[in-house]
């Protein structure tokens, strides 16, 4: 094993016990990991608060800055666990720097280890080498109450390989905690473990390219957070990919629409198209399908670069595909397929004004989307909630509130249904959804405040603990923020109060 592999399998290694610090200690606990790279800190603070949130946990990452000497640093967690709901722990982190401000910090952390047990939370304290040194001597009793050995993660974890390894957990974690998604699970471990072993022995590159990474990066475009790893593929393979193939012209694409590469991604989707475009001419009944398929992506990549007019012809073209397919009663598999188009192509109306025909493109897919959940409600009922939403934001844009709620009120029923088997994956939904009615029962002639607050106020306590995983949480919240203050109340107080409450 390379010097790079070891600090690759540390570095995971590392990684998995302090995910299971957080997950397994129920109650109070220290555990110590050792960097002196502060992005490399940073790097794995992010990574431990996503896995967590996986598991519907909330850990906050605090750093002591100047002034905060001035409130005692056990007062300072204090306040921070009444102010963030849910709270499974905390890591701590700038006792460096804090230690410039305040030289007493850790006699003060060492003489309230007690106080700090009865926060009744796991704490990961981050520590340099040099701060390692003073805390075995100013704050010995709390440095001997750790559960565990320190975790060292050198600065060799900002290699590719130990980069990689770290992703690759997160990847694993999060399909695990997703029901939607986990039947993925095996198929990226044996694609994974398949690429690691053609490497090691130095395979054809284009061999390699084709035959594994091609459906690790259709596997990867399924799973949220894997673009780094999608990254790195690409910057590897792209030399080696047979793009004469347009199946392969579509997957590369759909990974550089991924990563942000938009215009690398327009250029393959129009190759991809243009080849199931040829194909078509000759075997219709296999590859109309495939071109349905290319223009809708090709649409909605174009949509958000608002070329309305591309977009608005590609989505009119595979409509008219799909609706030529279901009409035999063979094709019934492209139903859905039809109404993802209608869900797409009234977003572009409404973006275009065209209100009229957005309502209409919305209330066929809806019923498409309804008619296909009453056979399968565990596939369609997400759907069902989208289209819904979707309809129902704009009712409320042109004043139709009683519609607008009552739309809002079955997209939060299903949402709250679906929670019951994964909450972690339709909790931003409920809230979302909660949002909206709130902002709704505001309006004049439907006015309800105590309903308008009850609702934002479940939104907060959904949100609260993932502005700092979910950066969508922070407009969320900013928007329920402003609902509290339409309605005349100082929002900090009204979440200070749901602080307390807590």
């Amino acid at each position: 094993m390379t010097g790079i592999d070891s600090a690759s399998d540390e570095y995971a290694d590392n990684l998995k016990i302090a995910e299971r610090f957080f997950l397994k200690t129920s109650r109070s606990g220290f555990l110590f990991a050792v960097c002196n790279d502060e992005l490399v800190q940073r790097e794995v603070n992010s990574t431990l608060q996503f896995l967590l949130l996986g598991k519907g946990k909330t850990l906050y990452v605090h750093t002591w800055q100047k002034g905060d000497e001035a409130v005692h640093p056990l007062e300072q967690l204090r306040l921070l666990k009444k102010s963030v709901p849910n709270l499974a722990g905390f890591i701590l982190a700038g006792l460096d720097s804090a230690l410039l401000q305040n030289t007493d910090l850790l006699v003060q952390l060492n003489f309230g280890r007690e106080a700090l047990s009865e926060l009744g939370i796991p704490i990961l304290f981050w520590l340099s080498t040099r701060t390692l040194r003073r805390i075995s001597n100013e704050a010995i009793d709390l440095y001997n109450q750790r559960v565990g050995a320190n975790l060292y993660f050198e600065q060799a974890a900002e290699t590719t390989d130990t980069d990689n390894a770290a992703r690759r957990y997160v990847a694993q974690e999060t399909v695990r905690s997703n029901d939607n998604i986990r039947y993925l699970e095996a198929r990226m471990k044996l694609l994974q473990q398949q690429l690691d072993e053609a490497e090691q022995q130095q395979r054809d590159p284009v061999v390699i390219a084709n035959e594994i990474v091609l459906e690790l990066l259709h596997v990867y475009n399924q799973i949220p957070g894997t673009a780094q790893l999608m990254q790195s593929l690409i910057d590897c393979y792209l030399s080696s990919f047979d793009l004469e193939k347009p199946e392969n012209c579509a997957i590369v694409a759909n990974a550089f629409k991924c990563v942000g590469e938009v215009k690398k991604a327009l250029d393959l989707y129009e190759i991809a198209l243009k080849k199931y475009r040829e194909l078509a001419e000759t075997n219709p009944q296999t590859y109309l399908p495939y071109v349905a398929m290319s223009l809708n992506s090709l649409a909605l990549l174009q949509s958000e670069q608002r070329n309305y007019v591309s977009a608005d012809a590609h989505y009119q073209e595979a409509l008219k595909i799909y609706r030529k397919l279901i009409s035999d009663s063979r094709n019934k598999i492209y139903l859905a397929d039809t109404a993802i188009v209608l869900n797409n192509l009234a977003n572009l109306h409404l973006d275009q004004k065209d209100y009229s025909s957005a309502v209409i493109g919305y209330k066929t897919g809806l019923n498409i989307y309804r008619a296909l959940a009453e056979r399968n409600p565990k596939t369609y009922l997400p759907d069902v909630a989208m289209i819904l939403n979707n309809l129902s934001n704009l009712l409320q844009g042109q004043n139709n509130f009683s519609a607008a709620i009552e739309g809002y009120e079955e997209v939060l029923k299903i949402y709250r249904e679906l929670s019951c088997t994964n909450l972690t994956l339709y909790q931003p939904d409920i809230a979302m959804t909660l949002i909206n009615l709130g902002g709704v029962y505001y309006q004049p002639t439907v006015s309800d405040k105590e309903k308008s607050l009850e609702c934002v106020k479940e939104a907060l306590q959904i949100l609260l603990p993932l502005v700092k995983n979910l950066p969508d949480a922070k407009n969320h919240v900013d928007i329920a923020l402003q609902v509290i203050k339409d309605w005349g109340i100082d929002p900090e107080e009204f979440v200070k109060q749901l602080a307390m409450h807590e």
